[in-house]
């Protein structure tokens, strides 16, 4: 990561833990930076985001580390409750 204070209001936007995907638009405003640059950080932080897209295709981002931490939660959620009542994948 650069020493750009506004990368870091972009990462803090990733962290947020209300949301898991953020769009464009709210990581250019949270950062304060323009479209041009949050996607450049983007790629150069590629190894630590994840690009994913919503139902109507409009691209959104994810702390990768995030999203498989709390993926596998999810996961193991529903499998501790199949295996209780009896289901299984």
């Amino acid at each position: 990561m650069s020493n750009d204070p506004r990368e870091a209001k972009l990462f803090k936007a990733l962290e947020d833990r209300q949301y898991l995907w953020r769009t464009l638009a709210a990581l250019e405003r949270e950062s304060g930076m323009n479209e041009s640059e949050v996607i450049a950080a983007l790629w150069r932080n590629s190894a630590r985001v994840m690009e994913g897209s919503t139902t109507t295709g409009e691209k959104v981002w994810a702390l990768r580390e995030r999203y498989w931490r709390e993926s596998s939660s999810i996961f193991n959620i529903i499998s501790s409750t199949s295996t209780s009542s009896g289901g299984s994948f």
